[in-house]
């Protein structure tokens, strides 16, 4: 499952009508265009209840104080710069939290699995990323 940064631009597309994101995508260089036409490609693909969830959460994370939302990206920038095979894992781990309810999650990130499968460093990406910007819904 694909883990979507609120802080990019593209995400503000996913409400837009169709002539409104052409536009904006008019708006772009070649390279922003692609990439945003990539992420709206994916979120129309998307099942309208995961359109809802992925919509929800670019809301709370826009509701978050900006030092909050700093330190989201920031937090996404750490885990992105991971090398490629430890990247997978916490992205799957943060793919997991984003689909459990709260005591399930809670269980996952206090189980002795997670503390051994995971870097001090890493576990705090993914708590963090987790209460900041993957709420449950």
């Amino acid at each position: 499952q694909r883990l979507v940064n609120p802080a990019n631009p593209a995400t503000r597309l996913f409400r837009m009508a169709p002539e409104q994101r052409e536009r904006a995508f008019e708006q772009m260089n070649p390279q922003q265009q692609e990439s945003a036409r990539k992420q709206v490609e994916w979120f129309d693909g998307l099942p309208k209840e995961q359109q809802a969830i992925q919509l929800r959460r670019i809301e709370h994370f826009e509701q978050l104080p900006p030092e909050q939302r700093a330190e989201v990206r920031g937090l996404l920038t750490e885990a992105n710069t991971l090398p490629p095979p430890r990247r997978v894992l916490v992205r799957q781990a943060l793919a997991r939290l984003q689909n459990l309810p709260d005591a399930d999650r809670d269980r996952f990130l206090n189980s002795p699995a997670f503390k051994t499968r995971f870097s001090t460093e890493e576990q705090r990406v993914i708590t963090r990323l987790a209460d900041a910007w993957l709420p449950p819904f």
